[in-house]
């Protein structure tokens, strides 16, 4: 999240405001996407610590098998 503020600053600073509009706006979409991959790994992480199925996690987060076992070594 820092990341996004600081570049956010950054792109306040650019002379263009369209530019910087377009910039900030793209910053935004990326931090929503961020937060929205975060909520679900932490939902397949919560499934795993619940001994669901990694077949089952996998169904009905749309993360691989492989970004799941990720998540149970972190």
């Amino acid at each position: 999240m820092e990341d996004h503020i600081k570049e956010a600053v950054e792109v306040c600073s650019e002379e263009s405001f369209g530019e910087s509009y377009d910039k900030e706006v793209a910053l935004q979409e990326q931090a929503r996407n961020d937060g929205y991959e975060k909520g679900i790994e932490d939902v397949a992480l919560s499934m795993l610590k619940d001994n669901v199925d990694i077949n089952t996690i996998a169904k009905y987060t749309d993360l691989s098998i492989e970004e799941i076992n990720d998540l149970n070594t972190d």
